[in-house]
């Protein structure tokens, strides 16, 4: 079923046209190992090439394991893996941001310049239909006008969203289903 979605999500709002290729950002966690294993599956089939792009903030100890968990897939599959450590805890102190805000702006960074190295046409990202659902919410919280409660895309540049339509509940389960036995993140 999900297979099938993203399909339809790829092909209706034209995320990946023939030829294309596409940075996945993978944290290892559910939405994104199912975001990596739908684009793999997909990409002899609608013709496209995918790369990985994996950050390691340096606050988890388990990151690590997350980095091996990630990397052990793209070794399996042949997927060129890009790997970025940093120590986002003293860099955001010292550039006087929040961890999240830091963190946030070391991985869209990183991921944009996967894409430029490696003639990516988008950076493909797991935002899913409940971080939509977030999105829209805390959107109306803070005031936005109508703007802000139409929530995400699923193309905002060069970043697309094959998943913004995906209940987290069937994401779950399509990771449990094919054993893909994702980090916790």
């Amino acid at each position: 079923m999900i297979l099938d979605k993203v399909k339809n999500n790829i092909i209706e709002n034209e995320l990946i046209k023939n030829g294309d290729k596409v940075v996945v950002a993978v944290s290892g966690g559910p939405d994104s190992m199912c975001l990596l294993d739908t684009l793999n599956k997909l990409k002899d089939e609608l013709n496209f090439s995918i790369c990985v792009a994996h950050v390691n903030h340096g606050i988890r100890k388990e990151s690590d394991d997350e980095k091996v968990y990630v990397e052990n897939y793209c070794k399996k599959y042949s997927i060129p893996f890009h790997y970025l450590k940093v120590d986002v805890p003293k860099l955001s102190k010292e550039n006087k941001m929040s961890e999240e805000t830091y963190g946030r702006k070391v991985r869209y960074d990183f991921f944009e310049q996967v894409r430029i190295e490696e003639n990516a046409s988008a950076i493909a990202v797991a935002h899913n239909l409940n971080d939509n659902v977030e999105t829209v919410l805390l959107n109306e919280l803070r005031g936005c006008g109508l703007k802000g409660l139409t929530g995400m895309d699923f193309r905002f540049g060069y970043i697309i969203r094959p998943l913004l339509n995906i209940e987290k509940k069937d994401i779950i389960l399509y990771n449990n289903e094919l054993e893909l036995n994702p980090c916790i993140d």
